[in-house]
């Protein structure tokens, strides 16, 4: 019997040029196999971060996908989906809310709330809001997500906690933590391991600094990080240190999980936005400048989402203290406007850049 040995991992851009040439060979673009190749190539393309390639590819595809095998076939919602996401990685993300409510409504009606894609297209409905900044549509479609679970396949259920937890994120992002601490005591009582305990205190502690606290939660969080060791306890780590005034140690935490992560992937450039940050605390103002500037320079959200807004804030502190003072204080008055639309007037944030502002 001949044995056959598995391809060896290639990097993203070689997966890419494996597929291209494979796709050139195929003679029928929309047979089966050939619509196979071309979703194995916009899965390559997005991995690679190529998204402005990958909107041209699913915007083709999921029609061709209709064609083939309808509709409301998995393969067909799944083209849809990854259309989505690969308008949502380049800024866009209101194109993208529609295509993954229809998307979310046909995989349930057809396919049943159980369905994983069902799960994850909601899960998916809910980041690109935040990343539209519509946060109170985000949180309802979580809270609808997380009680459709709950109904269907337990409170504790993997998918439940997910959706709990993502909630979550955004309370904590519109700062109305006496509701996400509720939430989370709800998560932690769910919680089975002790990595997922330690993952709900972790996330407490957080809460906690955010609160305005953060020296008190610096030791348990050490005590998390000797524990386990993993990216997500060392980024909760860095960014209670970053409050805590630590800024020389946060920076080190968060570059050792960035050399970890693709460039590309919206993950780094939320690491790229702390690090900023911690590097105009540390007074390196070139490195600061750098990493608000690749964060900006991607794109991946609009103008006016508090994610690009804080490295602008980050550039403009960064002028002042060049002794660029019109130069910041242009970009701060900016700032405040776009914060104040997103968050409140009331918000930490908000407040926080004002003072910035009112000093220069």
């Amino acid at each position: 019997m001949k044995l056959f040995r598995a391809r060896p991992a290639l990097a993203p851009a070689d997966e890419v040029t494996r597929l291209r040439a494979a796709l050139a060979k195929t003679r029928k673009p929309e047979s089966l196999d050939g619509l196979r190749r071309r979703h194995e190539l916009g899965c390559a393309l997005m991995k690679a971060g190529d998204w402005p390639a990958a909107e041209v590819l699913f915007a083709e595809l999921a029609p061709a996908q209709a064609r083939v095998v309808g509709a409301r076939h998995p393969n067909t919602l799944a083209a849809w989906t990854n259309l989505a996401l690969s308008l949502a990685e380049q800024g866009r993300p209101d194109e993208a809310v529609p295509v993954l409510e229809q998307t979310a409504e046909v995989y349930e009606r057809t396919w049943g709330a159980k369905e994983p894609g069902t799960f994850q297209t909601r899960l998916n409905l809910a980041l690109v809001l935040s990343v539209a900044g519509r946060y109170a549509e985000a949180l309802d479609v979580l809270e609808t997500h997380r009680r459709s679970c709950a109904a269907e396949v337990g409170p504790a259920h993997m998918a439940t906690r997910v959706a709990g937890y993502r909630q979550l994120t955004v309370l904590r992002v519109l700062e109305r933590f006496d509701e996400a601490e509720r939430l989370l005591a709800e998560l932690a009582s769910l919680a089975t391991t002790d990595r997922s305990r330690d993952s709900a205190a972790g996330v407490g502690l957080l809460i906690r600094a955010e609160r305005g606290d953060p020296q008190p939660a610096v030791a348990p969080l050490r005590e998390l990080v000797a524990r386990h060791g993993t990216g997500g306890f060392r980024e909760l780590l860095a960014a209670v240190l970053l409050r805590a005034g630590e800024a020389r140690e946060a920076a080190e935490l968060l570059g050792s999980i960035l050399a970890a992560l693709p460039d590309h992937r919206r993950e780094s450039l939320l690491i790229r936005g702390l690090l900023a940050h911690a590097y105009l605390e540390m007074g390196d103002l070139d490195r600061a400048e750098r990493e608000a500037g690749a964060l900006l320079a991607a794109g991946a959200w609009p103008s006016g989402h508090p994610t690009p807004v804080a490295a602008q804030v980050t550039l403009a502190r960064v002028a002042a203290r060049r002794g660029h003072r019109e130069e910041a204080r242009r970009g701060l008055e900016a700032a405040v406007v776009a914060l104040n639309a997103a968050l409140g007037p009331t918000h930490s944030r908000t407040l926080e850049t004002a003072a910035w502002l009112s000093e220069v």
